[in-house]
């Protein structure tokens, strides 16, 4: 978290100097940092913000010890009918739930993205061996992980809420906990 404002702060500076260069060659080797050890599908997303957002918690993951198995079919650059902010907040909070999830088990995450000319579709997967009550889950409040908690699907629910292009599943089955959501793509 202090990494993550530190470099904020230094991106905020180099934009208010206006030294776009020099926020380029930053910004490039704070990617190329991240993406160490991360398989090359993760350059089929063109969306800077998906790109950003994935990678960086792809990395934190690997970073604990989580083995990552990623994979994209098809190349994701145009995400229309969504505000890519919320689209990243919803990954990042699906992805933070599955580090913590087995951050102190089998370790392991998988993600994937499937892309075409109708959908955009992606899921975040993780071994879980406690069933979830797939009903409570989406309530603010509820958690599996103690008080002060089960904020996140909340927020994630609240945002999907509001648009009528996206689905959301979750699923439990064999111990693996799943989070799918499908954007459909307007004609």
């Amino acid at each position: 978290k202090h990494d993550w404002n530190n470099n904020l702060a230094v991106i905020n500076s180099m934009l208010h100097m206006n030294k776009i260069q020099e926020l380029k060659a930053y910004l490039s080797e704070l990617i190329q940092q991240d993406l160490v050890g991360l398989n090359t599908d993760v350059y089929n997303i063109k969306n800077a913000g998906l790109f950003g957002i994935i990678s960086s918690k792809l990395n934190e993951a690997r970073e604990k010890g989580i083995t990552v198995d990623f994979s994209v079919s098809g190349e994701v650059e145009d995400i229309p009918e969504i505000k890519i902010s919320e689209l990243c907040e919803i990954i990042g909070i699906f992805i933070d739930n599955a580090i913590e999830e087995v951050i102190n088990g089998d370790k392991s995450i998988t993600t994937s993205i499937y892309n075409d000319d109708a959908n955009l579709e992606i899921t975040i997967s993780n071994s879980c061996t406690n069933e979830r009550d797939i009903e409570m889950i989406n309530k603010a409040g509820h958690s599996s992980k103690g008080e002060g908690r089960g904020l996140g699907l909340a927020i994630v629910k609240q945002i999907i809420s509001k648009y009528k292009n996206i689905q959301h599943v979750t699923d439990f089955e064999d111990n693996i906990f799943s989070q799918t959501i499908t954007i459909e793509k307007g004609s």
